[in-house]
C-alpha cells in the first residue's frame, strides 16, 4: 500500500465516529461473552463452597458418630466390668447391664467398620480407613475377652476367683490403652478437618 493510502487509512482508524464503532463492535460481540464467563466462574466458585462445606460436614459426622458410638460401647463395658470386679447383689441391675453391654457390643461391631470406610472417602490421609481398622480390631478383641470371661463365670459375679479377678483387671487395663489409642486417633483426624480427600467421589 503506498505511504499516503497508508497514512489516510490511519487517520481513517483514528477518527472518532470509527473509534466508537469500533469499540461499540468490540462491546457487543465481547461483553456478552466476559459477563457469561464471570457468571459461570461465580457459579463454579459457589459450587466448589458448597461441596467443601459438604465435606466438612461428612467429616464432623464421621469423627461425631465414632466418638459416640466408641464411647457408649466404654461406658457400657465400665459398667458390667465394675459389677463382675466388686459384685453386684441387685439381679435386675446386673441384668440391665448385661444387656446393655450387648447392645452397645452390636451396635460398635455392626456401625465401626463402616464408620472406617466413610473417613477413608472424607479424610485426605490415605491411610485413615486402615489405622481405624486396626484401632477397631483392638476394640473388638477386648470385647471378646469380655464374653469369654462373662461364659467362664456363666454371667454371675459372685462366681469370682483370683484369676477372674486377674482376668478382669487385665480386661480394663486393656480397655483403657485401646481407648487412647482411639482418643489419639479421632484428635488426628479432627485437625484435618477441613482439608479436602485427594478424591471427593463417594
Amino acid at each position: 500500500m503506498p505511504e499516503k493510502e497508508t497514512s489516510n487509512f490511519h487517520l481513517f482508524l483514528k477518527s472518532p465516529v470509527i473509534t466508537t464503532l469500533i469499540a461499540g463492535l468490540l462491546t457487543g460481540f465481547l461483553g456478552p461473552y466476559l459477563l457469561e464467563k464471570s457468571k459461570q466462574s461465580a457459579i463454579d466458585e459457589d459450587q466448589s463452597k458448597r461441596q467443601h462445606q459438604e465435606i466438612v460436614a461428612k467429616q464432623l459426622e464421621v469423627l461425631d458418630h465414632a466418638n459416640l458410638v466408641l464411647w457408649d460401647f466404654r461406658a457400657s463395658a465400665e459398667f458390667l466390668m465394675f459389677d463382675f470386679i466388686n459384685g453386684q447383689p441387685d439381679l435386675d441391675t446386673l441384668q440391665e447391664h448385661l444387656d446393655d453391654y450387648e447392645k452397645t457390643s452390636r451396635r460398635a461391631n455392626a456401625d465401626l467398620g463402616a464408620t472406617a470406610t466413610k473417613a477413608s472417602f472424607y479424610f485426605p490421609e490415605s491411610d485413615s480407613r486402615n489405622q481405624l481398622y486396626i484401632i477397631f480390631r483392638q476394640l473388638f478383641a477386648v470385647d471378646s475377652k469380655i464374653y469369654i470371661q462373662l461364659d467362664q463365670q456363666d454371667r454371675r459375679p459372685d462366681n469370682r476367683t483370683d484369676a477372674s479377678d486377674k482376668a478382669w483387671a487385665d480386661i480394663q487395663k486393656e480397655m483403657e490403652d485401646v481407648t487412647k489409642d482411639i482418643r489419639a486417633m479421632l484428635t488426628r483426624l479432627s485437625t484435618h478437618v477441613g482439608s479436602l480427600p485427594q478424591s471427593t467421589d463417594e
